[in-house]
């Protein structure tokens, strides 16, 4: 048995998990029977090149099967529609991203995976009970159901790395540090795929939505709009927390130059304070032979003296002043 591919096909009233030679063998789809084929790594493509609805779908877009950067689409072909989208969570703080690819034809729906994942749990968990709504619909909803699932998956990822953000913009605004500053660019990034994968599924929503796949019904069409909205939704979030993040990284680089700023402060003050020492030092430093103050028995505790009340007086000037 090939687990690596799964048939699922059921109706209302029945349920049945097959292999691929098994669905391959058995008579026609008379209508009646929803079948999912669910593909879970890119190396058995191969292996549904055997399918009898493989001999509508063109070489070139058999090829881009096997290709993992393509950018979120839909095409529209007269026996088919195929599906590009982006599954992601968050696996220890870093975005994992793969490549979903959907191919629907008129009595089958095949999605496949660039690797094993776990998204369509829920889902198959769902088709196990009769009762369900999923059992009561034809293929078109169970499309719906996956375009939904990979929606919500998004606004799971965003919340995820909103635990995230927020931690680190409290520890930003107390004390912020070199590994913030990195984890806010790793965070950028993150929202960055997120993003690229997002926006092109609007224009795949909204062509599924005006009718374009002509096997999907019109009332189940309309359905796709609540995934539209929560699509939005998830524009939206990405969209403030890209502000939130260009903020925090602007107050990283305010606080930063405000600290050396500070320290250059201290610096000049230490500099200048002494500058009048150094003259004196430098002064009498020289190597005259008739310095008046060398024979003085008290010179060298007065120069003492006058080095100290200088440095002392202006410590006091630049306190007052409030320079440091």
């Amino acid at each position: 048995m090939n687990t690596a591919i799964e048939v699922r096909q059921y109706t209302n009233k029945t349920f049945l998990k097959k292999t691929l030679d098994e669905f391959i063998h058995e008579e026609p789809n008379q209508g009646t029977k929803v079948t999912w084929v669910n593909v879970n790594h890119l190396s058995h493509i191969v292996d549904l090149e055997t399918l009898p609805q493989f001999k509508h779908v063109h070489p070139i877009l058999t090829s881009n099967l096997r290709l993992v950067n393509q950018r979120s689409k839909l095409e529209v072909h007269e026996d088919y529609a195929y599906f590009v989208c982006k599954l992601m969570h968050v696996h220890e703080g870093q975005m994992d991203v793969q490549q979903l690819s959907i191919l629907m034809f008129k009595d089958c729906l095949i999605t496949i995976s660039e690797h094993p994942h776990d998204a369509f749990d829920e889902i198959k968990q769902r088709l196990d009970n009769p009762h369900d709504v999923l059992r009561q619909q034809g293929q078109d909803y169970l499309l719906y159901t996956i375009l939904d699932d990979i929606v919500d998956d998004y606004n799971q990822v965003l919340d995820e790395l909103t635990e995230v953000i927020d931690e680190d913009e409290v520890k930003m605004l107390k004390t912020p540090t070199m590994e913030m500053m990195q984890s806010m660019q790793s965070f950028k990034k993150s929202l960055f795929v997120l993003y690229r994968g997002v926006w092109p599924i609007r224009e795949i929503l909204n062509r599924i939505i005006h009718g374009e796949i002509e096997w999907i019904s019109p009332v189940i069409s309309q359905y796709h709009r609540d995934i539209l909205d929560h699509l939005f939704q998830v524009l939206d979030v990405i969209d403030l927390y890209r502000e939130i993040v260009s903020s925090m990284m602007e107050v990283y680089l305010s606080s930063l130059s405000i600290r050396m700023n500070e320290i250059m402060k201290v610096l000049t003050i230490i500099s200048t304070i002494f500058i009048p020492l150094t003259f004196i030092v430098g002064l009498y430093g020289m190597n005259f032979k008739y310095m008046p103050e060398y024979t003085y028995v008290y010179a060298y505790p007065l120069l003492w003296g006058v080095m100290i009340l200088i440095a002392v007086s202006m410590f006091i000037f630049f306190k007052r002043k409030k320079w440091f």
